[in-house]
């Protein structure tokens, strides 16, 4: 069933037909979905606040991913803050890893958390940032995105062995999994968030890679860095969240998304 709901993620992505598909209820259409993939949780700061309460007063879900190592586990008030905001229904909280680092192998390639770190490495820290994520939010978390969004076959095997991650944030054609079949409900990112780099959305650009894809998009994750927002990347961000709103578009958390995909297999076996 979940390599369906992998094959379905991408449809529902590309064509349209799909996601006009009913709820498992059977009552109303899904429309076009969105999912909000915000990145790099350490701590929750000032930054991650405002943008949580942005996404309370648009009445929008959001997901954010926590880089395990650098959050604080020992401030009673930060836990409480995340599982505050699972509780809330409106927050689901991801993997994001355990140290997001990077460095430079002996040939002076990049090396990354999961690209060219090594099987036992990657297997090490996505273990014990599941570990961690289970003492901050009480369960461990469902959803992987992988720093810089660098991953290779040695991730992909990770990935398969741990069952308790059912989807993984991803680009459509990136390798490895342009031409691998992983057994997770692939979240994809047909467009970018951020047209003008890490934390600096920008609505224009934004609307015109939009309208120049529009046709053949039902789905997207779209990935932002809140706590590298500007003043004017908060209100860039807000009008991409009223425009898509607008739209039409349905903000969804990881999970429901996942259970929709699923259930949508199930039932067009």
């Amino acid at each position: 069933m979940k390599y369906s709901c992998c094959l379905l993620s991408s449809m529902v992505g590309i064509w349209g037909s799909v996601a006009s598909a009913e709820t498992e209820a059977g009552s109303e259409p899904l429309g076009r979905i969105v999912v909000v993939k915000a990145d790099d949780l350490r701590e929750p700061n000032a930054k991650w606040k405002r943008f949580v309460q942005i996404a309370e007063e648009q009445d929008i879900k959001v997901s954010i991913g926590i880089i395990a190592y650098g959050f604080p586990l020992y401030d009673s008030t930060a836990v409480e803050w995340t599982r505050g905001l699972e509780e809330s229904g409106r927050v689901e909280f991801w993997n994001h890893g355990w140290d997001h680092n990077h460095w430079k192998d002996p040939d002076g390639r990049r090396v990354s958390e999961f690209f060219r770190s090594g099987y036992e490495h990657q297997k090490e820290n996505l273990e014990k940032s599941q570990k961690k994520l289970v003492s901050i939010l009480g369960h461990p978390a469902e959803v992987f995105g992988s720093p810089f969004n660098a991953m290779d076959q040695d991730t992909l095997t990770v990935l398969e062995e741990m069952p308790e991650f059912r989807g993984v944030f991803y680009y459509h054609l990136k390798e490895p999994l342009k031409s691998s079949s992983l057994d997770k409900c692939m979240l994809y990112m047909y467009l970018p968030g951020e047209n003008d780099g890490t934390g600096k959305p920008n609505f224009e650009k934004f609307k015109a890679k939009y309208a120049s894809r529009e046709k053949e998009l039902t789905f997207t994750a779209l990935q932002f860095h809140p706590p590298y927002f500007s003043e004017e990347g908060f209100a860039e961000f807000e009008k991409i969240v009223e425009f898509l709103k607008e739209e039409g578009w349905t903000f969804m958390l990881p999970r429901e998304y996942i259970d929709w995909t699923e259930s949508q297999a199930t039932s067009n076996p």
